[in-house]
């Protein structure tokens, strides 16, 4: 089609007649071509918010929405703590689970199989993860014995490092240790 810029000037034309369907295709194109296309994410979080004011069925003005909120919250640092505090400590740990789950890069999971205990010390609870065929699941459940791991931890300090407070000690990781939902 001409490259990024093209695609770009493409969409805003197609935005500026009023043809959000096809801007938000081209720009839903340009986006997953290049994740880091700044201009076109926030093009694009301009058209679903136009489809979505425009949409008729609740579940799409929901849909378009919400993508619209996606793009927004994409160049923003991971859980951030909210207006007025830290979130109920008892939500906080699903939280940061569920968002664990979210990040993962599929493709770079992808034939990989771990299982982890999360163990929470402060309130005895323990959360499994498995990660399998690209993506991460956890459910709260006793610790798995076949777990490759098992981190011991308080929710404060899961919560510390899901909003960057506290990061883990790397002097005593192994070198190709990575820090990351997906590995």
């Amino acid at each position: 089609m001409g490259g990024a810029d093209k695609v770009l000037a493409l969409a805003q034309a197609a935005h500026d007649q009023d043809e959000d369907r096809w801007a938000a295709t081209l720009l839903d194109h340009l986006v997953f071509a290049d994740p880091a296309n700044v201009p076109a994410k926030e093009l694009l979080a301009r058209v679903y918010e136009q489809l979505g004011y425009r949409a008729e069925s609740a579940p799409w003005r929901d849909v378009y929405l919400t993508g619209r909120w996606s793009c927004d919250r994409a160049s923003r640092a991971p859980w951030p703590i909210p207006p007025g505090g830290r979130p109920a400590a008892q939500h906080a740990r699903r939280a940061v689970l569920d968002s664990m789950t979210v990040r993962v890069d599929g493709p770079a999971a992808d034939g990989k199989r771990f299982k982890f205990n999360f163990v929470f010390t402060d309130v005895g609870e323990t959360h499994v993860l498995e990660l399998g065929n690209g993506v991460l699941y956890h459910r709260r459940a006793e610790p798995a014995a076949d777990a490759d791991a098992t981190v011991r931890l308080t929710r404060d300090l899961l919560l510390r490092l899901g909003t960057g407070e506290a990061a883990p000690r790397t002097s005593s990781c192994p070198t190709n240790w990575r820090w990351r939902a997906a590995a």
